[in-house]
Order: C-alpha cells, then sequence, then structure tokens
C-alpha cells in the first residue's frame, strides 16, 4: 500500500504540474492574442497616431512663433474684429503708402481685410475671447495656432472616415498616417494658417456629394459651400462642382435637379451676403479684389 500511496502521488504530482504548465502556456497565449489583437485594433492604430500627430503639431509651435503671410493680416483683423467689430489689417497713418493696391481708406481709419474672407478671424476672435485674452494681433495669433492644431487633427479623422468608407480600412489608416508625420501638414497646423480646415471642409463636400436620396443635400451643399467661401474666396470652386452632382443625381427629375441647383444658391448667397454688403458700402464692390488677391485667386483654383 505504500508503494502504491508513492507511486500515485508521483503520477498526481506530474499530472499537477503538467496542468499547471498547460494552463501557463493557455493564459500566456490567450493573453498573447488579445494583446495583438489590442494592438492591432483600428481605433487604438488611429488613436496612437492623433496623439503622435497632436505631438508633432504642438512641437511646430516652435518654428512658427510669430505669424507669417497672410496670417499675420488676420490676427490683426481678428483681434480689430473682437476689439471694435472691424476687420483693420493696418490703422491709417500719413506715412503709410496711399496706393490704391493697399486698399488704403483714409476715412475709415485704416486698411481693411479684403484678401481673405471673415470667418476665421471670426473664429480666432471666438477662441480669443474663449481663453479669456485680450484682443491684440499676438493674443489672436495664438489662437489661430490652437485652431489650427484642432483643424489638423480633424483633419486626419475626417480623412480615416472618408478612406475608410472608399476604399478599406488598412488604406485609411494609411492615409491617416500620412497625413500625421507629413511635415506640410504639420506645419499647416502649427502656424495658425486657415488651410487645414480649407482641407477638411473639401472632405465633408465629398461625404456629402456621396450621399444618395438625401433630400437636404442641396442645404448641406449650401450651408458648406458658404462657409467655405468665408473662409477662403477659392470656396467658389465648390459651386460648379456641386451643381454637376445634383444635375447629375438619376433618380430625380430635370425640373427637380434646376429646383435643387437654386435653393443651394440661394442658402450660399443667404450666408455670405452679409460680407458682400459690407463689401459694397466699404469698396463699393461686393466681389472687391484687387490684381493680386485675383491673380492668387485663380492660381491657386
Amino acid at each position: 500500500m505504500g508503494k502504491v500511496s508513492r507511486g500515485f502521488r508521483v503520477i498526481l504530482r506530474q499530472n499537477i504540474n503538467q496542468f499547471c504548465f498547460l494552463n501557463i502556456i493557455h493564459y500566456n497565449l490567450i493573453h498573447h492574442l488579445k494583446m495583438k489583437k489590442l494592438l492591432f485594433n483600428p481605433k487604438i492604430v488611429l488613436l496612437a497616431l492623433l496623439s503622435i500627430a497632436a505631438i508633432l503639431r504642438i512641437f511646430s509651435f516652435n518654428w512658427n512663433a510669430f505669424p507669417h503671410g497672410d496670417v499675420q493680416e488676420e490676427a490683426a483683423a481678428s483681434a480689430s474684429f473682437l476689439e471694435n467689430g472691424n476687420f483693420i489689417i493696418e490703422k491709417y497713418s500719413e506715412s503709410a503708402p496711399q496706393d490704391p493696391f493697399y486698399y488704403s481708406i483714409k476715412e475709415k481709419n485704416g486698411r481693411f481685410l479684403s484678401h481673405q474672407g471673415p470667418l476665421w478671424p471670426m473664429l480666432g476672435a471666438g477662441a480669443t475671447y474663449l481663453f479669456g485674452l485680450k484682443p491684440s494681433p499676438e493674443n489672436n495669433f495664438f489662437s489661430f495656432r490652437i485652431l489650427s492644431l484642432l483643424s489638423g487633427l480633424i483633419l486626419i479623422i475626417s480623412a480615416y472616415i472618408l478612406t475608410k468608407r472608399l476604399i478599406g480600412r488598412g488604406a485609411a489608416l494609411a492615409i491617416a498616417g500620412w497625413l500625421s508625420f507629413s511635415y506640410l501638414m504639420i506645419d499647416y497646423s502649427g502656424n495658425g494658417a486657415f488651410y487645414s480646415l480649407h482641407a477638411f471642409l473639401y472632405i465633408v463636400w465629398i461625404m456629402i456629394a456621396l450621399r444618395k436620396n438625401d433630400p437636404y443635400k442641396p442645404l448641406y451643399f449650401g450651408v458648406l459651400t458658404g462657409l467655405g467661401y468665408l473662409l477662403n474666396f477659392q470656396f467658389l470652386a465648390a459651386i460648379p462642382a456641386s451643381i454637376l452632382v445634383l444635375l447629375m443625381e438619376e433618380e430625380k427629375t430635370l425640373a427637380k435637379k434646376i429646383k435643387n441647383a437654386a435653393i443651394m444658391s440661394a442658402v450660399i448667397l443667404l450666408i455670405i451676403s452679409p460680407w458682400l454688403i459690407r463689401n459694397y458700402l466699404l469698396f463699393g464692390d461686393p466681389f472687391f479684389h484687387n490684381y493680386l488677391a485675383m491673380a492668387y485667386f485663380w492660381n491657386k483654383i
């Protein structure tokens, strides 16, 4: 009985050890598979890309410590709007150039914004107010950089969503990765310019264009194009493109297509009319541009 008991205990111990070993292997295998699934989860990858993108864009603030080009004018216009409701980018002085090329208006005490639309300066003014900062070109430029940072991250998300819908998840992650690490996109997301927001609006336009049997498509096109025009005059290119999309909808009659195009045009006009009226009263032309602005406009389109 003693030998049998000892033999039984040896076998039992071996079985217990084998069972524990198999359990450890099973646990490690399951844990490995869970970690692998977690690491390759598209949402986790996208979140990691967004985190890296945010860090790189915040770091880009270092080489965008002062406003460049149009951003300098828009920061001044944004501060002017927050302070007194105007869009003055340069105060009048006797020594300032009086060439009409510079839009100098002596009786209005300054040079008014006309090269770009009012939406970006207004957004900058709103952000500056929310941050509790006093209106100044420097503070409004800081607000612009925060807005461009957020716009850059939203652009990555929207590009991922659109690419996933059109091609697939792998391509969507590749596009998100490219946008996250692109130096140009990093710079645009940290220099206070509106271009990331501009690109986001174009992606939204594509998403609207892809919607089928949506009775609100003309309204969406109208609102988006109106806001896009107020952001950047180049968004006028979306008007003929939107009309073409509406006219190509096969399930609608010609009369319905024309009606939808008219609705879209009316919405656009309703949104941009305050700015057009302001230009007419200020410059005598609702679509005021100088030769430089027109050349810039057509070159960009």
